[in-house]
């Protein structure tokens, strides 16, 4: 049977987030005058490790948003006692060129378009306020009919809670909910670890377990999918 209830993941999945932070990334590095220090290759691999390094602290609870920003800085300008103020106007520099950029991937509005008869909801990790802020500023916030974000329920993905958590809120059972996300263990194990069926949305052709039902665009999501998803699902669980 198709799920009829679908959520969705919003960076990598519909939001094109690895583009907006490199755009944002080479503005900093040109802004801040960094290029004494690294050429821009070898920053935007050095701003990666450093963000993925200072989000998962935020993710785990060590510290708090605004912290894992001043933290991201702070790399970059080693020896430096500049007071939060001054890190945090840093910061503004990546933050307005990265929300400016925001984009949604192509194939994103034609399948929201096909499954506008379906109830939609997001599980996202990070800041509520600027998740949200990403739906609404890419025009398809109204889209979605539930929004959990990991910064408000505090149990942030692949804790099984956020996604019970989700389908609590739509009213639904796991088993009829069904997922799609660009992670496999973050998305795909956090989700049928609740008990709901998943996709992975694979742009990159990455590596993944022979048994994860995978796409490469949402153009490939339809009902005969998402029933091979359901099915697959099924397959592993028992």
């Amino acid at each position: 049977m198709t799920a009829m209830i679908l959520f969705f993941d919003i960076d990598e999945t519909l939001v094109d987030q690895s583009r907006s932070e490199k755009i944002a990334a080479t503005h900093f590095w040109d802004e801040l005058k960094l290029a004494k220090q690294y050429t821009l290759p070898a920053f935007h691999r050095e701003w990666e490790t450093s963000k993925n390094r200072s989000i998962q602290k935020y993710l785990n609870g060590e510290i708090s948003f605004p912290e894992q920003r001043r933290e991201r800085i702070r790399h970059f300008f080693p020896g430096q006692n500049e007071n939060d103020t001054t890190i945090d106007s840093y910061f503004e520099i990546y933050r307005e060129a990265f929300e400016a950029s925001w984009s949604l991937f192509p194939d994103v509005c034609p399948c929201l378009d096909r499954f506008r008869d379906s109830r939609l909801g997001i599980i996202s990790n990070g800041d509520s306020q600027q998740q949200r802020r990403k739906l609404q500023n890419t025009g398809i916030f109204e889209r979605f009919e539930v929004i959990v974000i990991s910064g408000d329920c505090g149990f942030p993905k692949p804790n099984k809670e956020i996604f019970i958590e989700a389908c609590k809120q739509m009213g639904a059972k796991p088993e009829r909910c069904l997922y799609i996300g660009d992670h496999y263990e973050t998305d795909i194990i956090g989700c049928t670890s609740a008990g709901m069926n998943g996709i992975l949305i694979n742009r990159p052709q990455k590596k993944h377990p022979e048994s994860t039902f995978a796409i490469s665009s949402l153009r490939e999501l339809n009902e005969e999918t998402l029933n091979q998803a359901a099915r697959n699902t099924d397959a592993d669980q028992h």
